[in-house]
């Protein structure tokens, strides 16, 4: 707790020398780490206790040193003075000084929560708070917030300053990546912060809320609270694209934490990655919870009856596999419940039960007695033989995930069986692979079905073996994340998803598995969702993640997108369903959404000429071309001709240039200083839900927001300001 005397005549020099000690200090504590650790690391022992301890202080003294590198983000941004007397320098991690008196309380902290969460109705015992903002090191501004100014000391109030801490972070340029909030939580955001680890917690909010800084903050903050219960099984954050998850890699390092797993549902089955692309149709057949009957067929399918004798032959011996006893073997491997390939063993022994009693009819010397020793060397060639092993495989083979799954989707003829009143003729041509030789690969959409199966079926018998024996077990100085990665049955301590709204009911069905104590944060925007399963609303959209026991928070304010952009994003979603609220933006632009119409043929000349504009007018800052799918190659190459090198289309690459070009899919829970929209019809009709898709496209923009297009523009956006020029844009 640091006392109170900053000198009145300069309180700017006065903070700037705090933050400098508590540079020096934490610059003493990574060095007095890294020394540490390097003495441990020398230690030799043979004993197995003495390894572990050295083993576990290696792991707790690496983590001390990933947390005293705080890179380029600000060490120490704010300060709260109470009631009491005590003042509080609130910062990215907690440092004490050698007599272990707090410099400076980490952001999680109890006694932090005030700087968050104090109001001037609710002030939590605070009289002052001062933001500190800061670039690296350099102190460039102070903001100062009073809640009781009769308790101010003289001091206090000579030293009093105003920059409106918030709007100076909201108006800084975009870099390609997200930067983290810490310095400006607000309080409703706080509170979905701190909300405890247990059950499902649902935080809904409209575009520009937080949601996806709130849900990264939540993991650091859970990181740090129940830093024993997470650290061994990790937090899993789920997102919708390669693009977000580059979009956001950095703010959980530069909080400190490096204990969370970021992926796409694509990315959740080992071995496999789904990045196929798939038809809008085939995504929505394939995500439906039917899909689970579907698959369950699929299985049953595979477990055949004989139409007819089979003859499996040991030496002179000839037995017959009948038809009835086929189809009493299935019966009793599918009475034990247990996954397919399990459950073959019982199907296996069941044949050999049959045959063995047919050898013992025919030869006396397999009686009882000493027959028993005959019975088990006659049971143990049949089994080895090649007739019965190829007569056991075709009526139930042994199925990887990739089998079953790679056949059924490969067969119409198998799809109808197992889609029987399920799916109609148009859903099995969705997703059926047409034979053309091509090589098919998995999309994102295949994963959860992929999981699915492996539920269905259970491991292979050669695999369990290996598991069961201890085999292919590595050391244990794998990351959490290596081991979450190569193990399907792997469970996080908490999952965290993001745009939810997008997860269908199959994936949460995955995501479930990874988390079955349904330890989750679940965030989303109900009006931005691109594909409808069906779900009238997000607990039943949910399905098994939804418990009794469900939170709701929702995050109510628009700190990104100006209300300029905000008021015509804002006609688009009263079109798709007029119960639905934008979230309130706090903030203008000054700068009026504009809407230039080109000609067909010149449409690409227009853009580049347009782009070139807006990339005088947002300086260094990130621009975004949001386009229909079946323009995108075209305007990509049209702006790469008369922009250069500044200009992507490449996926997550697209963020580290000036200018990137996405389908509405890939910008979500992105933003740009400046977006602009080409053919906004051509995305309406682009997909049953087109009308979402635009609203999200309109939203992604901090400041500047236009249309560009050749065809008549949605009613909706009658209301952007027209212009005949580019050189009308302003």
């Amino acid at each position: 707790m640091a006392e109170r005397g900053a000198a009145a005549e300069d309180p700017h020099g006065a903070e700037q020398r705090y933050i400098d000690g508590l540079y020096r200090r934490l610059a003493e504590l990574r060095a007095q780490t890294t020394a540490r650790l390097a003495d441990v690391r020398l230690q030799q022992t043979r004993h197995r206790q003495n390894l572990l301890e050295r083993d576990a202080e290696i792991h707790l003294l690496e983590g001390a040193v990933a947390r005293y590198d705080v890179g380029g983000g600000a060490l120490c941004f704010g300060r709260i003075d109470m009631e009491d007397g005590a003042r509080y320098y609130i910062g990215r991690l907690g440092l004490s000084d050698e007599a272990l008196e707090p410099l400076l309380v980490d952001w999680r902290a109890p006694a932090a929560e005030p700087f968050y969460r104090a109001t001037p109705g609710q002030p939590e015992g605070v009289v002052l708070r001062r933001h500190l903002l800061c670039e690296g090191r350099r102190l460039v501004a102070i903001d100062d917030e009073v809640f009781d100014e009769a308790a101010l000391g003289e001091e206090q109030r000579q030293t009093l300053r105003g920059e409106a801490a918030l709007m100076v972070a909201l108006q800084r340029r975009r870099t390609g990546r997200m930067a983290d909030i810490v310095a400006t939580i607000q309080g409703e955001q706080d509170q979905v912060i701190r909300s405890p680890l247990e059950d499902v917690l649902l935080v809904q909010g409209g575009p520009g809320t937080g949601k996806t800084a709130v849900a990264l903050h939540r993991a650091a903050y859970l990181l740090y609270t129940h830093r024993e219960r997470l650290t061994a099984r990790g937090v899993l954050i789920v997102g919708p694209s390669t693009v977000f998850l580059r979009y956001i890699e950095q703010v959980l390092p530069a909080l400190g934490e490096t204990g969370a797993v970021l992926a796409r549902v694509g990315d959740l089955y080992p071995g496999v990655a789904g990045r196929r692309p798939e038809s809008p149709a085939a995504v929505e057949v394939k995500g439906r919870a039917a899909m689970v009957d579907v698959l369950k067929r699929a299985v049953r399918t595979r477990q055949r009856m004989l139409r007819e004798d089979a003859v499996v032959g040991l030496g002179a011996l000839q037995l017959r596999v009948t038809p009835q006893a086929s189809r009493a073997a299935r019966r009793r491997a599918r009475a034990t419940g247990q996954p397919h390939n399990k459950a073959k063993a019982v199907f296996d022994n069941a044949l050999l039960d049959g045959l063995v009693e047919q050898a013992a009819a025919k030869d006396v010397r397999l009686g009882r007695g000493e027959g028993q020793g005959r019975r088990r060397e006659l049971r143990a060639s049949l089994r080895r033989s090649r007739e019965f092993r190829a007569l056991a495989y075709r009526l139930w083979p042994e199925l990887t995930p990739m089998d079953l799954l790679g056949d059924l989707l490969s067969a119409r003829v198998l799809i109808r069986a197992a889609g029987r009143r399920v799916l109609s003729e148009d859903d099995v041509a969705a997703i059926h692979w047409p034979t053309d030789g091509a090589d098919r690969g998995w999309s994102a959409a295949d994963v959860p079905l992929l999981d699915e199966a492996a539920e269905l079926l259970g491991e292979v018998q050669q695999r369990r073996r290996s598991h069961e024996r201890g085999e292919g077990i590595v050391s244990d100085d794998r990351t959490v994340e290596e081991m979450a990665r190569a193990d399907r049955s792997w469970t996080y301590g908490h999952v965290i998803v993001d745009e939810a709204q997008e997860v269908s009911p199959m994936a949460w069905r995955m995501l479930v598995r990874r988390c079955p104590q349904r330890s989750m944060t679940v965030v989303g925007d109900w009006a931005q969702r691109s594909v409808d399963w069906g779900a009238p609303g997000w607990e039943s959209a949910l399905g098994g993640a939804a418990t009794e026991r469900l939170r709701v928070a929702e995050l109510t304010v628009n700190y990104r997108t100006p209300e300029e952009a905000m008021e015509l994003a804002g006609r688009v979603l009263a079109d798709v369903d007029p119960a639905l609220q934008p979230p309130s933006a706090i903030r203008s632009s000054g700068f009026a959404p504009w809407a230039l119409r080109a000609e067909s043929e010149a449409l690409g000349d227009v853009a580049a000429g347009v782009v070139g504009g807006e990339l005088g007018a947002v300086g260094d800052g990130r621009i975004a071309v949001v386009v229909p799918a079946t323009l995108r190659d075209a305007i990509g190459e049209a702006l790469r001709h008369g922009l250069g090198d500044g200009v992507s289309t490449e996926g997550a690459s697209a963020l580290d240039r000036p200018v990137a070009v996405f389908g509405v899919a890939d910008v979500k829970g992105l933003e740009f200083d400046s977006v602009v929209v080409v053919e906004p019809a051509a995305i309406v009709e682009a997909s049953p839900r087109g009308a979402n898709d635009l609203y999200v496209a309109l939203t992604r923009t901090t400041n500047r927001l236009g249309l560009l297009h050749t065809r008549e523009l949605p009613d909706a956006l009658s209301a952007a300001r027209p212009v005949t020029s580019i050189a009308e844009i302003g």
